[in-house]
């Protein structure tokens, strides 16, 4: 769930519900939300009414308070007329909430593409696992609708801030806004980068004549992006404040004309100090109630806010050339408010981690930087009211706590599931006081999909750990690490000469952070004792599971570096473990003999195209390149993502290993979208194996597995298209046309209509024909995948010869002499019969081959069983009543035994007994 936080104008109805429209799919609002709110406290009741263009599902999510997104969120689904109450910790289907459906449905309605629903729920809920409260203030939410069955929302989906119970704000009025607006082209030094560092200058003085003799407050603080199209390549900027003039005079022209990527080496930013900062979701900041930020005289006499140093962060992960021309804003208040405010970046606020160079590892990692007791000492009344939390696109989780004599007090705000695309300023319930000797640990744990090791700094493809936060109080300066001269990693408090030496360690130099992340929320738990509603039983969707950490998987039985244990049919099983420096160790356990193994297809399920890795016998194993029918030795398939691939004994199994390392493993994209997920977090494999190579596979599968949760979900086979072709054309001709040319054969002669002719033997005879070129072409259809494979092939080798042969006998006795009829007619008829035994056979031979391979339990699976039984009661119906047009020819015939014995065989006799006239002559048959 992408994009920037939307808020919409409110509306209030006649009813007095507040509304707020929003556009998820449409050039129009297409997706409107009204509510009441009922009640005192906990004991409320939150009503909404639901009007949303949607033929199918529609999605209303409370997310996380650090930043509205798919990932955490606590989702109503309004599928049909039923509602269903999941919860997600993946960008993939939500997962039924087993601990029951908290949301109250009194209305559903659905007209004209669109539904209206009217449903409730509590304010808060029992379980605070799989369910989000509501919260006074903004509260964050998801947005989204989709085809019937669940299906992927693609494009129609919404983050927006909703306050359904309000924060009460003292009106402030606003006597000035102050605009900077920049222009930058990405092109500007003959180069572009995946992200631009785009510098601006500005002198309050141009905008403000007064500025040095006036003391005013700033209290709205706001970021726009004015350029069309451009508005998602800002991703984030940092504003300082400095007293002096942080440039040269020459710099300042230059930077008049246009903002650049590279006067920031030549800023002096030694009077300067951090004034704010903006991101997606925080793009307008308010300062707290009854404060401003302060522009001030300062006690040597200079004026603390008379120069701005503005630096934007421009994503262009394409390297495009564009012009982008972002605003800045400064409502200033009439009145110089009661409380001066200000802003701090706790953790790495300078970014000098990235001086150390790569030190963040692939796979998971805490890193904690701590704003000890020395720093906080000189502070003096300070509160802390609001915080964004600030990461780039390997964030996983973050959190700011508050230590007193060693002992955590609170967690002042966790992002339990970061996002990346949406980190708004957070007000704190309350204000949190941070007494002198207090220490602010600012905790951040990545998730780096890459497989080598990536840094601190500040592109989006880097990492930060900064949480910005809104103060009051005094004493409070800059607290975290800054560079010394060596160069080498030291600290300070900084700010009013007061520099203090503290200790910050890091996870490369040994230490272990504070346990102060928790990602309890979406964890396998057990529900709460409080009586629930039960939802309806809707099986959690193929390949979610728990959160990273809880893996909703088997034990593997192998043990060691493998966590989990995976079935894969008939076959065995797959174990993997976690990621190491050489890759995700996987195992997969094989039959006793013959050949077996995974390949990487280009559609699970599907045999071919394919890359594979299969063990031949106890002792190898080999790259493979599969196509149709067939595996080619290729030993330059999968060299960068299959490592040290082995095959060996394990507690009397035969056991293939190897190290899996995530294909494209650097990703430059400035947006985490499902895709860099799945590239490590998902992998879907077909599995397969046999006696030989040469005779194909006797049981193949498709899996897919989430690595994350350990969740699987089993993909059926893809039966090609010629094998379906093949069942098709040997259904219709030996389950529909060789019963009906027997009938008409056997008891045509018998009808009126036909009397006198014999025009049931020459339809007979056609059909026949056709049947004899059609099932030659159906066997032409599957010739590659004839292999003995159950005795099928061998099978069906037989049919053919039979039916060639009976062709052959039925036009050579159309010319024999008439001494010969006889004979040749009884063996075609012995043939015919034994032809007919031999299909039903292959038929069953087919469905036994068709059920090892894919299961009898796919669609076409169950419709070869049905054609089978068709094919063999139309067998027996075409004899059943062939004998009784026997019995009828020889009860009307003087002869009868003569007749009976002889019917069949092509004798004038018989053409006597059906009409044709003593002495005719017998068609071929």
């Amino acid at each position: 769930m992408k994009g920037s936080v939307l808020f919409a104008a409110l509306a209030v109805t006649a009813s007095g519900q507040t509304c707020q429209e929003f556009t998820l799919a449409s050039a129009q609002p297409d997706y409107k939300v009204c509510w009441t709110v009922a009640g005192q406290g906990d004991a409320r009741t939150v009503t909404l009414d639901l009007e949303v263009k949607s033929e199918g599902w529609v999605g209303f999510g409370l997310s996380e308070r650090t930043g509205a997104q798919m990932i955490g969120s606590d989702i109503l689904i309004i599928e049909g007329d039923e509602l269903h109450d999941r919860y997600a910790v993946a960008e993939q289907t939500p997962v039924e909430d087993s601990c029951g459906n908290d949301w109250t449905k009194h209305s559903i309605e659905r007209s004209g593409g669109w539904m209206k629903a009217r449903v409730s729920r509590a304010w808060t809920v029992a379980d605070k696992v799989h369910d989000r409260d509501f919260n006074e203030g903004v509260v964050q939410v998801i947005l989204a609708t989709g085809d019937s069955g669940l299906k992927y929302h693609k494009t129609s989906r919404r983050v927006a801030a909703i306050e359904f119970v309000p924060r009460e704000r003292a009106a402030v009025e606003v006597a000035q806004v102050l605009t900077e607006r920049i222009s930058f082209d990405t092109a500007m030094d003959g180069a572009t980068n995946t992200t631009e560092y785009v510098y601006a200058f500005w002198d309050l003085a141009n905008v403000l004549p007064d500025i040095e003799t006036v003391e005013r407050d700033i209290v709205v603080v706001e970021v726009v992006d004015d350029t069309a199209g451009q508005t998602a390549r800002l991703h984030h900027m940092t504003v300082k404040t400095c007293a002096k003039k942080p440039i040269s005079d020459e710099w300042a022209e230059k930077l008049s004309q246009a903002a650049r990527p590279d006067w920031v080496h030549q800023v002096d930013m030694t009077t300067c100090s951090d004034f704010m900062a903006a991101a997606p979701g925080a793009w307008k900041m308010h300062t707290p109630d009854g404060t401003g930020l302060r522009i001030k005289k300062l006690a040597n006499g200079e004026w603390n806010m008379r120069y701005l140093v503005m630096e934007y962060h421009i994503d262009n992960p394409e390297q495009l050339s564009f012009k982008t021309h972002p605003e800045l804003k400064l409502s200033l208040a009439k009145a110089v408010q009661p409380v001066e405010a200000s802003m701090i970046a706790m953790g790495d606020g300078a970014v000098i981690y990235a001086y150390l160079g790569d030190i963040l590892p692939p796979g998971e990692s805490t890193w904690q930087f701590d704003c000890r007791g020395e720093c906080t000492q000189t502070w003096d009344s300070v509160k802390v009211h609001s915080i964004l939390l600030h990461m780039h696109q390997d964030g996983h989780s973050m959190a700011v706590a508050q230590f007193r004599d060693g002992v955590k007090v609170r967690t002042v705000l966790e992002a339990e599931y970061f996002s990346f695309d949406n980190q708004p300023f957070v007000t704190l319930d309350e204000p949190v006081e941070v007494l002198p000797g207090d220490t602010l640990s600012v905790t951040c744990k990545y998730d780096n999909k890459r497989s080598v090791n990536s840094r601190f700094g500040k592109a989006s493809s880097e990492e930060m750990c900064i949480a910005f936060a809104m103060v009051t109080g005094t004493g409070v300066p800059f607290c975290g690490p800054t560079l010394g001269q060596a160069p080498e990693l030291t600290t300070t408090c900084g700010g009013a000469g007061k520099d203090a030496q503290l200790n910050v360690s890091t996870q490369q130099l040994g230490w272990e952070p504070q346990e102060v992340l928790t990602r309890e929320w979406g964890a396998q738990a057990s529900c709460p004792t409080t009586p629930v509603t039960p939802a309806p039983s809707i099986s959690p969707p193929p390949g979610e599971g728990e959160k990273p950490g809880a893996k909703a998987c088997k034990a593997s039985t192998l043990g060691g570096v493998y966590a989990c244990e995976v079935t894969l049919g008939t076959m065995g099983a797959l174990h993997f473990g976690d990621v190491a420096a050489d890759g995700r160790p996987i195992a997969v356990t094989l039959p006793g003999d013959g050949w077996g193994g995974v390949a990487w297809p280009d559609t699970v399920g599907v045999m071919a195209p394919a890359q594979a890795l299969l063990a031949t016998d106890a002792s190898t194993v080999g790259r493979y390149s599969l196509r149709i029918y067939g595996a080619d030795p290729a030993a330059d398939v999968l060299t960068d993502t299959v490592k040290n691939a082995e095959v060996a004994a394990v507690g009397g199994k035969r056991v293939m290993m190897f190290n899996y390392v995530t294909p494209g493993a650097v990703i430059e994209s400035p947006r985490r979208t499902s895709s860099i997920l799945a590239a490590e977090d998902v992998l879907e494999l077909n599995y397969a194996y046999g006696s030989s190579l040469s005779g194909g596979h006797s049981h193949m599968g498709g899996i897919r597995i989430n690595f994350a949760s350990g969740a699987t979900e089993e993909v059926a086979s893809v039966v090609p298209k010629d094998r379906k072709v093949h069942a098709a054309l040997m259904f219709t001709l030996w389950g529909v046309l060789v019963p009906l040319a027997v009938l008409i054969k056997r008891f045509g002669p018998l009808l009126s209509c036909f009397e006198g002719t014999l025009l049931p033997y020459y339809i007979h005879g056609a059909i026949m024909f056709c049947v004899v070129i059609s099932t030659t072409a159906a066997a032409g259809v599957a010739y590659r995948d004839f292999n003995d494979a159950g005795g099928h092939s061998t099978c069906a080798a037989l049919l053919l010869t039979c039916i060639w042969l009976l062709l052959i006998l039925a036009l050579v006795k159309a010319n024999a002499p008439v001494e010969m009829k006889a004979s040749i007619g009884s063996a075609h008829a012995v043939l015919g019969s034994l032809t007919q035994l031999l299909a039903v056979v292959q038929v069953f031979l087919g469905i036994a081959k068709y059920d090892n391979l894919y299961g009898s339990a796919s669609p076409l699976g169950q419709d070869l069983h049905w054609a089978m039984i068709a094919m063999v009661l139309a067998f027996i119906q075409a004899m059943f009543v062939g004998m009784r047009a026997r019995q009828a020819a020889a009860g009307a015939n003087a002869e009868p035994a003569a007749s009976v014995a002889n019917f069949g065989k092509g004798t004038a006799e018989e053409y006597e007994m059906t009409g044709a006239g003593p002495g005719a002559t017998p068609p071929a048959n």
